[in-house]
């Protein structure tokens, strides 16, 4: 063992977790007999959309500390991926459409970003707020961008560019 200053080195990390309907904490790495020192760790095999709850300790040569406040951690993961967008002409503006992802993985969608190439590479629309509740909320979400948006800055696309 090291003393360093005063303080003892940690000799092990335990990490636990506590899963949904479950009233029994399960030591997932550490407070064994096996040490473990890495400060990082990552848990597989949770339920999309459910919650967990995870705490940690360490230990020195006097022996585990107290665990530390409790955090609740929802599982899920980003969105799919959507389908191809759609563009239509009407009228004055450009009708982007899109589908909804397959799945959302255990999260509800809060906002798109909705990118449009132009001359200058891909910028995001001033008419295409993929935040707005409205779009967002959506079955089949879509935003018209006016093709003068679309032929000033920063997209100076000219008449007849692909959207």
């Amino acid at each position: 063992m090291i003393e360093t200053g005063g303080t003892f080195s940690i000799l092990s990390y335990e990490i636990q977790m506590l899963a949904p309907n479950q009233t029994v904490w399960q030591s997932l790495v550490g407070g064994g007999v096996q040490a473990f020192t890495s400060l990082s760790y990552t848990q597989t095999g949770l339920t999309q959309g459910a919650n967990y709850q995870f705490r940690a300790r360490a230990s020195n040569s006097f022996g585990w500390g107290d665990f530390s406040d409790v955090v609740t951690i929802l599982a899920d993961d980003v969105p799919a991926q959507i389908a191809p967008v759609t563009t239509l002409v009407q009228n004055i503006y450009a009708n982007i459409s899109w589908s909804l992802p397959s799945t959302d993985h255990g999260s509800p969608i809060t906002e798109y970003a909705v990118y449009i190439f132009g001359v200058s590479g891909l910028q995001q629309s001033r008419s295409c707020d993929g935040s707005d509740h409205e779009i967002v909320i959506s079955l089949k979400p879509s935003c018209l961008v006016p093709f003068t948006e679309l032929r000033a800055d920063p997209f100076n696309l000219t008449q007849g560019a692909v959207v």
